[in-house]
Parts: C-alpha cells; sequence; structure tokens
C-alpha cells in the first residue's frame, strides 16, 4: 500500500500591474527550503533566482512565464504564497532604545504584524510615457522579473552603460510624431546610444521613472505604552516578510 496524498488547496489571485488572474498553490516544504536557504545568504543572486523557482512551481496558470512578469509582482506573488503557506501572522523584533528614560523603551519588544495588509504601492508621477522633445519620446514598462539581478548590478555598479542597457530593455518603443519604432527592432548598442545621447534635463525624467517603480510596502506603527516614543517601520524588502 504506496503512501496517501495530501491534498493541496488553491486560490485565484490577480496581479497588481494588469490585474490577469493567476491560479496558485501553496509552496511545499521543499520550496520553502529552497527559499529560506537563499535568504540565509543574503545574496541578492540566489534570492531572486530561488524567489523565481518557487514561484513559477506554484503557480498553476498555463503559459505562465515568471521572468515576463514584473518585479513588484512577483514579490506580491512570493508575499501571497507565503500567508496561503504559513499565515499572515509574522512577528517583528525589536532591539531596546539606548539613548532613553523610560524603561519600557529599553527592554526588547516583539510586535505581532498582519502581512495581509500589504500591498504595492504606486508612487505618484510614475508616468510610462516620456516626452523627451515636443515630437519624439519613449514609452518604458516596468522592469520584468527576468532583469531583476542585471538591475541589482547596475545600481551598485559605477559604469554607466551597465545602466543604459538595463534601461533600454526597459524601453517599449520610440516615437517621434506618428512613427513608432519598437525596441526590438533596434540592437542594444544602438539603443544604448540613443540614450547616450539624451540631454541631462531629459534623462532625469527617465531617471525618475526608474525612482518611482511600484513596490510592495507596509507601514507598522512602533509605540511605547508607557512614554510618547512612536515610530514607523517600514517593510520593503522581501526578506522583512520572511520572518
Amino acid at each position: 500500500m504506496g503512501l496517501p496524498k495530501i491534498d493541496v488547496p488553491t486560490q485565484n489571485i490577480n496581479l497588481p500591474s494588469d490585474k490577469k488572474e493567476l491560479l496558485i498553490r501553496p509552496f511545499l516544504v521543499k520550496e520553502e527550503k529552497i527559499l529560506l536557504t537563499a535568504l540565509a545568504t543574503q545574496d541578492p543572486v540566489e534570492v531572486v533566482n530561488a524567489t523565481r523557482q518557487v514561484v513559477n512551481n506554484c503557480v498553476l496558470t498555463k503559459d505562465f512565464d515568471v521572468d515576463s512578469i514584473a518585479i513588484y509582482d512577483l514579490e506580491f506573488l512570493l508575499l501571497k504564497l507565503r500567508i496561503m503557506s504559513v499565515g499572515e501572522k509574522l512577528m517583528l523584533r525589536f532591539q531596546g532604545l539606548e539613548r532613553t528614560k523610560c524603561e519600557e523603551c529599553k527592554k526588547p519588544r516583539e510586535i505581532e504584524v498582519d502581512i495581509s495588509q500589504a500591498n504595492v504601492v504606486f508612487p505618484e508621477g510614475h508616468e510610462h510615457k516620456i516626452d523627451l522633445t515636443n515630437n519624439i519620446g519613449i514609452v518604458l514598462k516596468d522592469p520584468e522579473a527576468r532583469l531583476t539581478q542585471e538591475l541589482d548590478k547596475a545600481r551598485s555598479s559605477k559604469d554607466m552603460t551597465d545602466l543604459l542597457k538595463i534601461i533600454w530593455k526597459c524601453v517599449d518603443y520610440v516615437y517621434e510624431d506618428d512613427n513608432i519604432t519598437s525596441s526590438k527592432d533596434v540592437s542594444l548598442e544602438e539603443g544604448v546610444k540613443f540614450l547616450e545621447s539624451l540631454k541631462s534635463n531629459q534623462f532625469k525624467k527617465v531617471e525618475k521613472f526608474f525612482g518611482t517603480i511600484p513596490k510592495l510596502h507596509l507601514s507598522v506603527p512602533v509605540k511605547c505604552p508607557r512614554c510618547d516614543y512612536s515610530e514607523t517601520y517600514v517593510m520593503e524588502k522581501l526578506d522583512d516578510f520572511f520572518g
């Protein structure tokens, strides 16, 4: 007689970017091990690879491509999988304050957080269409999950070319009046040269786009029950949600 098969629940969710509906299942012990092992390394590359692998395993929708979704969709999916698999409650641990007269504030504390309240925040001013001149502009798309590692590398690199390559990979098309040129029809080298030709004020518009990319966010109020001390702890990084 073989071992019994354990039924796994499923759930439909909608992606923040385009509201596309996906069918997901909880991550299992094998996938939790993959994720926690990667988080323990604190290596961004390992974390991204593990995240993509776990999400790809747990999305049951046919023809789903984890690399083609936006980075913040990937983070949102992983959060939903964590809630579905482990639960929505998470204990945050804070060290006691050193420079305070309040005896209560000097003590370490734990706060229970409901991470189901986290949402993807879409900052104001995040415009995909960017006018460079009166008749020339570009339309950008939010960085896809496949670019996560390259984006992190580009941000820490001193080589401007690395950053321009990532930016061009996020260009959907360039327009001049009614003429449209898809980025797919332009080589990476030609695209980088186009970006290099921008004036400083034009490039700042592009930088603003990347500075306002939507992201997972949860604000946690931290208050002392004895004195007036209060602060807000912000959860945004993936490992913040996997305590």
